[in-house]
């Protein structure tokens, strides 16, 4: 029987300074995911959606940002426009001028921010939950980070009703947990989250009208995170001729909650 990671190709890319780890899957036009934030997240956030048949259409190279996953750490200060330069540098590693890039959370800040900047590598872009619309930081996120225990990581990922699915995000984040210095790392990357002069910098709302690309927003009606009604109305306003949806009865992470719809709807717009 062929599993899930079978039809998954697992790599590094070289990149001018640093790595990427990225997870590619299905054919087609080259979409690059961006995942969310967090100490153990990864381009493995996107496993869910892969096995509901996001890849049946779509080209997915799911990536690690700069600091995450199994992608190099850096160091000394890190700063936002690394995260952004990242998705240009693998574009680039991978011989793509142009691609489809679709984000989840912090993922579709940093998504959002390369349509402003590089409009000519975007072609379609779909921004779930996006982050960028705060200037305080959300609670917790400047927080140290804490090595959490395998049973531990296991109670996180109990929400995941797929056993194929939750067993190798399992293992990925239990490879995180145990990568040389990660929660050093990761302190800089939380401190960076946590600048006050950073999130203005890089404040999404300015930049909404000038992204060009078709953009799909896609938000979760019960998400207590990120953005706020008021902010879901800002962004579908100020990005011109985007598509919403707001999932009923869904949160913040609707990539391993609600996968099989939102893999339908991204296959969709991107091939619409």
């Amino acid at each position: 029987m062929v599993g899930l990671l079978d039809n998954i190709k697992d790599y590094t890319l070289d990149l001018d300074d640093s790595q990427a780890h990225v997870l590619e899957a299905g054919s087609g036009y080259p979409t690059i995911f961006l995942h969310g934030a967090g100490f153990t997240n990864s381009a493995e956030a996107w496993l869910a959606c892969i096995k509901e048949g996001l890849a049946d259409s779509v080209h997915v190279y799911a990536i690690d940002h700069v600091g995450a996953g199994y992608t190099s750490r850096r160091e000394g200060r890190y700063e936002f426009g690394f995260l952004v330069d990242h998705v240009r540098e693998v574009q680039d590693a991978l011989g793509f001028e142009k691609t489809n890039i679709v984000g989840h959370s912090l993922g579709g800040w940093v998504g959002g921010v390369l349509a402003y900047e590089s409009p000519e590598r975007v072609n379609k872009l779909v921004l779930a939950a996006n982050a960028g619309l705060n200037v305080q930081p959300p609670a917790g996120v400047a927080e140290r980070a804490q090595l959490p225990s395998h049973d531990q990581l296991a109670q996180d990922l109990a929400g995941i009703a797929d056993d194929e699915v939750r067993a190798a995000m399992l293992e990925a984040r239990k490879r995180i947990v145990d990568y040389p210095n990660a929660a050093e790392t990761y302190d800089g990357v939380g401190e960076m989250f946590g600048a006050i002069p950073m999130r203005k910098r890089y404040y999404l709302t300015r930049r909404l009208g000038r992204i060009k690309a078709p953009t799909l927003l896609i938000y979760g009606e019960n998400d207590l995170h990120v953005p706020s009604p008021e902010g879901r109305k800002v962004m579908h306003e100020g990005i011109k001729g985007s598509q919403m949806v707001v999932m009923p009865d869904t949160g913040h992470s609707m990539i391993t909650e609600r996968p099989r719809e939102v893999a339908k709807m991204i296959s969709d717009f991107l091939n619409g």
